[in-house]
């Protein structure tokens, strides 16, 4: 392109402009006579068409719509991939989502080798084995070694995880895989903060991105700095959509008529003396009791406990929120399945405990349930042997199904709209019809109210562009048409 930072890259597993047309349907008629095997919904139909003879492929479908299967069906059609390295959060690989979906395909054998277990299956990939290796990005980047064996495939599950260009696992897997043919990157929501998390994305799948390697002259180029963020130049937003419909699939839940109807309510509670007092303290002075900090993100974290109810030493000083709380749970929704999901572990422990007293039936899912127990806790929760189900977000937001209930509670939130959106995915299901109801339970005139804004805005933001690319991509097929 001629300017200072950029430089094309390798543009993996990109078709030339006269074959698109014909391929995709050869690739169409391929991927129904593959999937008349197993039912397959029409829009994993067509993002299988896409997938064909790429070798580089992004699936951005939105939670829920099935793009494991479609990956492990677009590694069958390629003819030489033997030894696929499936990179995945932990919660989703052994006797969870993947490993369950690559045995349903006939797939074998399966390596999954879970951070807490080092080496299972390092001989095997040593020596050639055929098969799926999975591991988590935790593991990556504690044996790096890991990514210099022959692969001939490579996918990035939750792909947002390689947004950051800071990140050690981002620099990892941008530097350390070029030497793998086909690769795959799988997000339901690939840029949840903005459109620069689609920069590292791409460049793992192409080499470049709109011409640039490099992460900081891309954003000096395209973006212009407001304060603390990076706004877009006129004109950037329409060259990424277009770059992104030409390399990616997109789908939303929406567009393939997905039936939940998703309603959001807010439950309020009042300040005590004690927390505003506090958090005066807490705002003005960075202090709190014997306390202080001079760094704004742990004010935000002080302020984000009080307005749970707790002091920044995790003391319990106002139960009006879990009061809130357990009026919903028995007297709004008594008999209704729900899951209440924390940001605090304290918080989980105090909940449990004050719902257990009032005779609820409830299972916890955080950061030390083993990892062994959490599918049992599933299965029971859909037996009905639990009406309630407290969950850590971070911990929670990926793989399990708890669509057995059609109310999740949000005690407290983070700011991350990632973990946000994953979570409410958690109670969404293809085949259901009722409303999905999501409360937030908020402590008025606490940062509870600038959390719920910040991730409406972030939220906002990120289906404005996806819609953007989608009318592309229909005006496109409407002239073609």
């Amino acid at each position: 392109m001629g300017m200072a930072g950029a430089k094309a890259g390798p543009e993996v597993g990109r078709l030339p402009a006269h074959r698109r047309s014909v391929d995709h349907v050869f690739g169409t008629l391929l991927a129904v006579a593959i999937v008349s095997r197993q039912s397959f919904l029409p829009h994993q139909t067509e993002a299988l068409a896409y997938a064909h003879r790429r070798k580089a492929i992004g699936l951005f479908l939105e939670m829920r719509l099935g793009k494991t299967p479609v990956t492990i069906r677009w590694m069958r059609q390629q003819k030489r991939p033997k030894k696929v390295l499936l990179i995945a959060p932990l919660d989703v690989l052994p006797g969870m989502q993947w490993e369950a979906e690559i045995k349903r395909e006939g797939e074998w054998p399966v390596y999954m080798w879970p951070s807490e277990k080092p080496g299972i299956w390092l001989p095997a990939a040593e020596h050639n084995t055929a098969g799926w290796y999975g591991v988590n990005y935790e593991a990556v980047r504690s044996r790096p070694e890991i990514l210099d064996f022959s692969w001939d495939c490579i996918v990035l599950d939750e792909s947002t995880k390689i947004r950051n260009p800071k990140a050690q696992i981002t620099k990892l897997l941008l530097n350390n895989t070029s030497h793998i043919r086909y690769r795959a990157i799988l997000s339901g929501l690939p840029n949840p903060e903005s459109p620069l998390d689609l920069f590292c994305q791409m460049k793992f799948l192409h080499g470049s991105f709109l011409g640039y390697d490099n992460f900081w002259a891309f954003r000096q180029a395209k973006f212009t700095q407001v304060g603390y963020r990076w706004i877009p130049r006129r004109g950037v937003i329409n060259e990424i959509k277009e770059e992104i419909h030409r390399s990616c699939f997109i789908r939303s839940q929406k567009q393939v008529g997905m039936k939940n109807r998703m309603v959001f309510e807010r439950r309020y509670c009042f300040m005590e003396p004690a927390q505003k007092r506090l958090q005066k303290e807490i705002e003005t002075d960075f202090t709190a009791g014997e306390s202080s900090t001079k760094w704004a993100p742990v004010q935000h974290l002080w302020l984000s406990r009080l307005a749970g109810g707790f002091s920044p030493t995790k003391m319990l000083i106002s139960d009006s929120k879990l009061r809130l709380l357990k009026r919903v749970i028995t007297e709004e929704f008594p008999k209704r399945r729900m899951v209440i999901w924390f940001r605090f572990n304290n918080e989980i422990s105090v909940a449990r405990d004050l719902l257990r007293d009032a005779g609820v039936k409830l299972a916890v899912i955080r950061g030390k349930t083993p990892k062994w127990k959490r599918p049992k806790i599933q299965k029971d929760f859909h037996r009905g042997k639990y009406r309630i189900l407290l969950m850590q977000e971070k911990v929670g937001q990926f793989g399990l199904n708890l669509s057995c209930a059609s109310i999740a509670v949000y005690f407290s939130n983070v700011w991350d709209q990632e973990v946000r959106a994953q979570s409410q995915q958690r109670i969404a299901h293809m085949m259901k019809k009722v409303p999905l109801l999501f409360l937030d339970l908020v402590t008025q005139g606490s940062i509870d109210e600038a959390v719920l804004d910040a991730l409406q805005d972030k939220k906002r933001e990120s289906r404005r562009f996806l819609r953007a690319v989608m009318s592309t991509w229909i005006e496109q097929l409407r002239k073609a048409a």
